[in-house]
């Protein structure tokens, strides 16, 4: 009971004494009795209404996180920032609980893990499960904009990156290449008699041989390497990080042997040996649209040559491999 309304019952009381000594008789008590059963009634009363009041404002508050994450988690898109998110805010619903202490260890698809000394009041259950709702929402939402994204990013027939992708992660490493003074270097190739290979034997043919020539390529670079398919047979790798011009050339020497072994599809033994075109990136660069355009030009001097080879920007002349 708070203070106030004991030092107000402790009065009552005294108030109810002093009259029944007054009048000894029980007509004489009865409206000192009166007098404090009313007073009683009325502490009660403003207990309540304190007890509403204290409620009500624990309501809102509890509301107010559930406001708060749902904004937060509109421009979140990275899942652990999601759970981060969360876990404070269930901690937060949790902080202030009368006579019980919480804590809470993680999330996932059942819910919070909440460890406490006490049972958990049931008027915080519901903005517990609200906010649950909030953080699977958010998490799905994450999931899914990144498949959109990824598939945006790649070739539907190889799953490899495509033109925009290459866009992107040569536009990074031309800013990292800047810096640290070590250059990217841009592979682009092409198939030659994949023209052939459609005319004579159907696009499904040919598909499956563009499948396996992606395939080859990811087993001929580094885990950190990226491989695009502009469209049609053409390709590009982009490694970085490189020490020196032979680190690219490596990587080129590579994809040429491997895509100039036969790729069996089906009963058909096919060959489309590959002319790669090498170019190095370097201060006077102005972007990705310039190394592979420098690529490009590397490459189609491969081809001239005819067969597979590979040509390296800038340099007379390097002998087919093989």
């Amino acid at each position: 009971m708070p203070r106030a309304a004991s030092l107000f019952v402790v009065g009552g009381l005294a108030v109810a004494a002093a009259w029944s000594g007054l009048h000894q008789t029980w007509i004489g008590f009865l409206p000192a009795a009166v007098i404090l059963v009313v007073m009683l009634v009325v502490v009660r009363m403003r207990h309540g209404r304190d007890a509403d009041l204290r409620a009500l404002r624990r309501a809102v508050a509890r509301e107010q996180v559930l406001s708060e994450l749902g904004a937060a988690l509109i421009t979140t898109t990275d899942r652990e920032e999601v759970r981060r998110l969360a876990v404070r805010a269930a901690e937060t619903l949790l902080a202030d609980l009368p006579g019980v202490r919480a804590t809470v260890t993680g999330l996932d698809a059942d819910g919070f893990h909440v460890t406490s000394d006490g049972e958990l009041p049931a008027e915080v259950l519901p903005a517990l499960r609200a906010l649950h709702t909030q953080a699977v929402l958010a998490l799905t939402g994450v999931a899914l904009n990144g498949e959109l994204t990824d598939r945006a990013l790649r070739d539907p027939l190889t799953g490899l990156g495509n033109r925009a992708m290459l866009r992107e992660r040569l536009s990074g490493a031309i800013a990292r290449a800047r810096r640290s003074g070590r250059p990217v270097g841009a592979l682009l190739l092409d198939l030659n008699g994949f023209k052939q290979v459609n005319d004579l034997h159907g696009h499904d043919v040919g598909d499956q041989l563009l499948r396996t020539v992606a395939e080859r390529l990811r087993e001929c670079v580094r885990e950190e390497d990226t491989v695009s398919r502009l469209g049609g047979d053409e390709f590009v790798v982009l490694t970085e990080d490189l020490s020196s011009a032979r680190d690219a050339l490596v990587v080129a020497e590579r994809i040429v042997a491997s895509l100039g072994e036969v790729i069996v599809v089906g009963q058909k033994r096919l060959r489309t040996p590959a002319s790669v075109g090498v170019a190095l990136s370097h201060s006077g660069l102005d972007g990705p649209d310039d190394l592979l355009r420098l690529a490009d030009g590397a490459m189609h001097e491969a081809k001239r040559r005819g067969g597979g080879g590979l040509h390296l920007h800038g340099v007379p002349e390097i002998a087919p491999v093989g």
